[in-house]
């Protein structure tokens, strides 16, 4: 999705990436530009991250899944036979929108799994809701397209859609050339009597690309479990260890315990008979220093 305009270059770049990324890259990428270009940096701030269920659309439409073109060409039918006032087609294009809307909201749900991402049943619906939006009007169609949805699209009142903050950047509309309700029908018809087989065998590649894409990320995720697991090991072997230690310096520390509470009544008992000891030879010694006081006292 290249284009010319520098705003919605870099809002292409941050809506192609996983919806947990959004804001740090924003924020970097608005950082990145600032010094050059104040107001791209200012515009680029202010993107918003898109809702659980325009994120989901954008990455289809990223993808290149099968049926969006098929779905504008659709949209195109559907407002010819609205501006042609043809009851009848109008009816029957209807019937055929819900049934080629229910295979891509299949689609993007195969996304959500592809990636890893949970896809809620509200979430879902809101993706249906954008996808009939992107049939009704012709800058819907072409907001859904751009990959850069900010929020779910919804047909209000009288196939008008509400577009105001709905995309990040430039999604102008192309100019196709106009339906011919009859010939497409015709090929329509030719297509679904001559194309089963290539249909059945694209079908089977598609499903064994979706698989070897599971696969891979099944892979991926028990490579990243063993990893932690073995982290997990590591630490847990180290803080054994370290019980281990602490338990022994315990039980040391309990041994000297008990020694020392052996010890402690015999030193007591010990200090009890120095003490008296120390008091009788106190009373002797100045018993002894009065009668050598006398001693002198008489010699003189």
């Amino acid at each position: 999705m290249t284009t010319d305009d520098p705003f919605t270059a870099i809002a292409d770049e941050l809506f192609a990436l996983p919806a947990g990324d959004f804001t740090s890259a924003r924020n970097a990428r608005a950082k990145s530009v600032r010094s050059e270009d104040a107001e791209l940096a200012r515009r680029v701030q202010e993107v918003r991250k898109p809702s659980a269920a325009a994120w989901l659309v954008n990455q289809w439409v990223r993808d290149g899944r099968d049926g969006l073109d098929e779905l504008l060409e659709l949209g195109r039918a559907l407002r010819t036979a609205q501006d042609e006032r043809d009851a009848g087609e109008l009816t029957r294009l209807t019937r055929e929108r819900r049934e080629l809307v229910g295979k891509l909201v299949e689609q993007v749900r195969a996304v959500a799994l592809d990636k890893e991402v949970t896809a809620s049943a509200a979430n879902l619906d809101e993706a249906s809701r954008t996808l009939v939006a992107a049939t009704a009007d012709e800058v819907a169609a072409a907001a859904v397209a751009s990959g850069r949805l900010v929020r779910a699209l919804e047909v209000v009142g009288f196939g008008t859609v509400d577009l105001d903050g709905a995309v990040a950047g430039e999604a102008a509309p192309s100019s196709p050339p106009p339906i011919d309700l009859a010939a497409r029908r015709r090929a329509k018809e030719e297509r679904a009597a001559g194309g089963d087989a290539t249909q059945s065998k694209k079908a089977q590649r598609d499903e064994e690309q979706k698989s070897r894409r599971r696969l891979a990320a099944l892979d991926e995720r028990a490579t990243e479990t063993r990893e932690s697991l073995a982290e997990a090991e590591d630490a847990l072997a180290a803080l054994t260890a370290r019980h281990d230690d602490l338990t022994a310096e315990l039980e040391a520390l309990d041994d000297r315990r008990r020694e020392i509470e052996q010890e402690l009544p015999g030193i007591r008992r010990s200090r009890r008979a120095a003490t008296t000891e120390r008091d009788r030879a106190a009373r002797d010694a100045e018993r002894a220093g009065r009668a050598a006081d006398e001693a002198r006292a008489d010699r003189d």
